[in-house]
């Protein structure tokens, strides 16, 4: 029903850091834009360390979320976020930012700028895309 707000995670980022995160500012976000009450909102998560901690699996399993794990990380034909993200930098690098605040600034920008049309089509994709993974058993699809 619309975008969440960017977040910039820090490097240094930990499982609690996560659960915090998690219960603070995601699930908030994710409940607002998921009205359907009869499902519960899903969370995409890939293999990063702080995403399969015992810890943050436990406040998943309690917490509102679905959650769909693990997912491939770095592979754009299973992940319409890889899409939505790319969509993203192409703005940012036109805009060539100099510093890291101006990075921060670009981003947010360029976020509030794509359009949620673009969003649900990469949403809307995924049918084609995962019929064509089964099709290719796993080769890279055309989109």
């Amino acid at each position: 029903m619309g975008k969440t707000e960017l977040h910039f995670i820090p490097r240094s980022f930990k499982a609690q850091d996560y659960i915090d995160f998690l219960r603070e500012k995601a699930i908030p976000d994710l409940t607002r834009l998921y009205p359907h009450k009869c499902r519960p909102p899903i969370l995409l998560q890939d293999g990063e360390g702080f995403h399969t901690a015992k810890k943050v699996q436990k406040f998943l399993s309690e917490s509102v979320l679905q959650s769909i794990a693990p997912w491939p990380s770095h592979s754009p034909d299973l992940n319409w976020q890889e899409n939505v993200w790319e969509m993203l930098m192409q703005g940012v690098r036109k805009r060539n930012p100099t510093t890291f605040d101006g990075l921060k600034e670009v981003m947010e920008d360029e976020w509030e700028h794509i359009p949620l049309s673009h969003i649900r089509n990469c949403v809307r994709s995924m049918p084609t895309r995962l019929r064509q993974v089964i099709e290719r058993r796993g080769r890279q699809t055309d989109d």
